[in-house]
């Protein structure tokens, strides 16, 4: 009996120990893969150093989606400005890097077509109309703008160099 109750006792020390030598660190995941479904809330969910980090393959496995040689470029240039932003202490809004991923985001199909079509009239009525991006649909606007102005010069010098 005193052998068995040693043993025990011996047994429960030796676990007790085990245990305490061990130390359990929690793996921080950044982003569920069940919630990600686009690029722009992949980028949300991030923060800085988790956006340093990611790469086209990370983001092809959170997203299920493979980025475009368009969205690599996009990606890294990005990222070099999130690294800059750090560099100098400044404090990086991960919401506003999204936005900027997004090309959709920053462009407005019908303040270009205005500032195309219709030139300077076009660009004052989008100044005029509610938007639910106003800054947006005004810089489309003016690219709108821009375009008309090339094309007019284009129109121009043929017509002169003719």
């Amino acid at each position: 009996m005193k052998k068995i109750i040693a043993l025990f006792t011996l047994s429960f020390v030796v676990s007790s120990s085990l245990s305490a030598g061990m130390i359990a660190v929690p793996v921080k995941q950044t982003v569920p893969s069940q919630q990600v479904k686009t690029i722009s809330s992949l980028y949300q969910q991030v923060d800085a150093a988790g956006f340093l980090t990611l790469t086209p393959k990370k983001i092809q496995e959170l997203t299920g989606k493979k980025l475009s040689f368009a969205q690599k470029i996009s990606l890294k240039i990005l990222q070099k400005q999130v690294k800059h932003q750090l560099r100098k202490g400044k404090t990086v809004d991960m919401n506003l890097i999204a936005k900027k991923a997004d090309w959709r985001d920053n462009f407005h199909l019908g303040a270009y077509l205005l500032g195309l079509f219709l030139g300077p009239i076009g660009v004052l009525i989008v100044y005029l109309v509610q938007y639910e991006d106003p800054q947006v649909a005004r810089k489309s606007a003016w690219r709108g703008l821009l375009s008309w102005l090339l094309i007019g010069l284009l129109v121009v010098r043929l017509i002169v160099g003719a």
